[in-house]
């Protein structure tokens, strides 16, 4: 008896170990490293589960990376404006979907910044019915309170991460654009978190995007034409059909995930909360949002640029399915 227990105390340690090593080296294969992402950019960028499955496999800060390289091609590819912004919404809908926890914020910070800017309309828009449409979850209500503190860190956010591209205030505009039209708010309250949000915004734009481009984008016919017209990056005849594009893209399934950044931001008894590192608004390295006060931020003694890779790394050409672009 004795030796029968010996026996099986032994086979039990080595299964455990056999299941600490085997769970060691799955976790070992789910980290990908970014130069083998990049070269699946020309396969995955017009895959939508591929590309969410390689997002998965990557370390917080790789994704941020990803996110910006993957825009860099679609920007670059051949086709016509609508085809390019067809693809630019079902891939950065997908790299949101693939967003590690504790990285959401960041990942949509880099969608914001780095995606053509005339796909930023469709995509912002997409993004506010979909993805962070404040009544998507009926599992997670939210007052006006819960839901202005979650908009402005979203925005914060967005613009810091913008603020360096000679279209910042145009990028981040956008990002008020996703917030007001997800609120589903009446026209009144919709122009209260305008006024709200668009304080956030570079001040060189603020007053603009407050009386014109916000509300001429949230309203019954949402025009982004006042918005690009002020970019540099694109001109009125690269501006997409919003209808084809939809059309492109195929159909939108509803995600609801403004619950991920919300648990950042706001307790479940209404009240703010604190855990923001573990949350959508965490970081690595970059400044996070505390105590549910966009206005509140933890510097930490390294500043990360997401999307600036590291010096020994060799510079990345964007290619798109094997062709020179």
């Amino acid at each position: 008896m004795k030796k029968t227990l010996v026996a099986y105390g032994v086979a039990t340690v080595a299964m455990m170990l056999a299941a600490a090593s085997f769970a060691q080296e799955g976790g070992e294969a789910k980290t990908l490293p970014l130069a083998e992402a990049r070269a699946s950019i020309g396969e995955v960028v017009k895959d939508p589960a591929a590309l969410t499955a390689t997002m998965k496999k990557l370390s917080p800060a790789d994704q941020v990376k990803f996110v910006a390289e993957v825009n860099a091609a679609i920007a670059k590819m051949p086709g016509s404006n609508e085809e390019r912004a067809a693809v630019a919404l079902n891939a950065n809908k997908a790299a949101l979907r693939g967003a590690a926890q504790g990285n959401m914020a960041n990942v949509l910070a880099e969608v914001f910044a780095t995606a053509p800017v005339e796909s930023l309309g469709v995509i912002s828009e997409n993004f506010a019915s979909d993805l962070f449409n404040r009544d998507a979850d009926p599992s997670h209500p939210y007052t006006d309170a819960e839901y202005a503190a979650i908009a402005e860190a979203m925005v914060k956010k967005i613009a810091e991460r913008t603020e360096a591209s000679d279209d910042g205030g145009v990028r981040s505009a956008f990002g008020v654009m996703m917030m007001v039209n997800a609120s589903n708010g009446s026209p009144e309250e919709k122009a209260a978190l305008t006024d709200t949000l668009s304080n956030g915004l570079p001040e060189n734009v603020r007053e603009v995007a407050k009386t014109e481009w916000v509300p001429a984008a949230t309203g019954d016919k949402k025009s982004y034409d006042e918005v690009l017209a002020y970019s540099t990056e694109t001109t009125a005849t690269q501006v997409p059909n919003a209808d084809v594009v939809l059309q492109l893209a195929g159909p939108q399934m509803l995600d609801a995930m403004l619950s991920d950044v919300a648990a950042g931001v706001i307790a479940s008894n209404g009240e703010t909360a604190t855990p923001i590192l573990d949350q959508a608004f965490g970081g690595f390295g970059e400044n996070v949002v505390n105590n549910g006060d966009p206005g509140a931020y933890i510097s930490t003694p390294e500043t990360v640029e997401p999307n600036k890779q590291p010096d020994e790394d060799e510079p990345w050409v964007p290619g798109y399915r094997d062709q020179e672009l």
